[in-house]
């Protein structure tokens, strides 16, 4: 290698590396920090806020089980049982063995079946509208 090629060489990276698990760790404590605000927000009164702040949330780590059943529960409380009962389903297809999202499921699918607005925000969340 000449003299001119040295200095033409790519600087090595000096950064040094965070090893995996510590950085799950921390995705999960800001996903959890999240979790935590949206439920603030929800109780404050600014439920529009939470619910941005908690789709988020399931869609950068769609498998978040957590994530999901808070969603449901944000739904619950803001009185869409529709969408309640998506995001309950959701629960169910990353942990089947859930009974607590079983037993809202069983509870939601009757109270959807006999409301049009129910069954529109529950067609609208599965993407059927």
């Amino acid at each position: 290698m000449g003299i001119f090629n040295f200095f033409r060489r790519k600087k090595k990276d000096n950064r040094i590396g965070m090893p995996t698990c510590l950085d799950k760790d921390l995705q999960a404590d800001l996903v959890n920090n999240k979790i935590i605000s949206a439920i603030k927000l929800r109780d404050s009164g600014r439920e529009d806020e939470a619910e941005i702040l908690l789709r988020q949330i399931v869609e950068e780590q769609v498998e978040h089980v957590q994530a999901w059943f808070i969603l449901a529960e944000h739904f619950m409380y803001t009185d869409e049982l529709g969408r309640a009962l998506y995001c309950y389903e959701k629960v169910i297809k990353y942990q089947p063995a859930n009974q607590s999202a079983r037993d809202q499921i069983n509870q939601l699918n009757a109270e959807v079946r006999k409301r049009p607005d129910y069954l529109w925000e529950y067609n609208r969340e599965r993407g059927l509208i």
